[in-house]
């Protein structure tokens, strides 16, 4: 796996999460996630409870994303179906293995939007 990672391509050797690709992926979500929680913050100090769940959960599932940046340059640098399937599968095993958290705090993310969503129509 460590030998597909770092090279996605054979003429160079650049390790996937290193592309701008990946980089730029990271911070438009960290970007994202910090705009999302700033909005959860102001529709909590305005008691819009829903919009709150919302936007604290949306924030969590930015925070996720951001931690996909080596697959989004795989799917971008990589040309050949079969390798970027294989180096894919191999990132996310391994993502399931060094992070298992990432899974619970997206589950967390969705169940408060899916939260925020429900009150807001109740409300």
């Amino acid at each position: 796996m460590e030998k597909q990672n770092e090279s996605f391509n054979s003429n160079k050797k650049i390790r996937l999460k290193d592309t701008r690709i990946a980089y730029y992926w990271n911070l438009v979500l960290y970007i994202l996630s910090a705009v999302t929680f700033a909005d959860g913050l102001v529709s909590l100090s305005s008691e819009i409870w829903g919009g709150a769940l919302n936007d604290f959960g949306l924030t969590l599932v930015f925070l996720v994303l951001s931690t996909r940046g080596e697959q989004i340059a795989a799917y971008a640098y990589i040309k050949d179906p079969e390798q970027k399937d294989k180096v894919i599968r191999a990132l996310v095993e391994s993502e399931k293995t060094r992070k298992p958290w990432l899974g619970k705090i997206s589950a967390v993310g969705w169940g408060l939007m899916f939260a925020g969503i429900a009150i807001e129509l109740l409300m």
